[in-house]
């Protein structure tokens, strides 16, 4: 739901999921959400990093229904800390949420007019800087993606849509070769022999 946190108007889930699944595309819009819960855009944001997101921890012990119910009672996560029990309750240390909050509501985005891209081998150890020490990706989530990357990069070529589809027997009508030719055979018939003595015969020389 982080889409929602950063201000979009609109969300589809469920969009990728296999026909197989049956599972209905979901819409959610951004001002029904804030209506139905009567909260403003601040308290939405705080409610969606205390049920978590993907830049800091979450309260243990604190699920859906006790989030929801400390931010509409309190309105902000710096009070629900002042009012929970701690020892029942322990929040992460060091808990990063607000900078989590800060990126939401301010969101570091680059103008894409000044972006080059380039495709060339990753720099694993300039990503792991820029997403886990700058940004607070979790380590273990950013090294398993650049396996995955890397993975690809030297997988074998795409392969063609029709390989995703369960081949069948193909059954034909049509006769084989040898079956042609027997076929052919048996409408000819035997081949008729010639009487003797038939005008066609030829005479002995004398």
């Amino acid at each position: 739901m982080d889409a929602l946190t950063f201000g979009s108007t609109v969300l589809l889930r469920h969009m990728t999921f296999s026909e197989a699944k049956k599972m209905p595309i979901q819409e959610f819009h951004l001002d029904r959400v804030l209506s139905a819960f009567d909260m403003s855009m601040e308290q939405f944001i705080d409610l969606c990093i205390m049920l978590g997101c993907d830049y800091c921890g979450t309260i243990r012990g604190i699920g859906q229904k006790k989030a929801f119910e400390l931010i509409k009672t309190h309105k902000t996560i710096e009070a629900v800390l002042k009012h929970i029990d701690k020892e029942k309750y322990p929040p992460p240390e060091n808990w990063a949420f607000e900078q989590a909050r800060k990126l939401f509501i301010n969101p570091d985005v680059a103008d894409p007019e000044t972006i080059d891209l380039k495709w060339r081998e990753p720099d694993e150890e300039a990503l792991i800087q820029f997403m886990v020490t700058e940004k607070s990706f979790s380590e273990e989530r950013i090294r398993s993606a650049l396996q995955k990357l890397n993975k690809g990069r030297t997988s074998s070529t795409q392969g063609r849509i029709d390989s995703f589809f369960t081949s069948s027997k193909l059954v034909t009508s049509a006769p084989t070769s040898a079956k042609r030719k027997a076929l052919d055979d048996k409408n000819k018939g035997p081949a008729k022999k010639n009487s003797k003595g038939s005008g066609g015969s030829k005479m002995r020389a004398k």
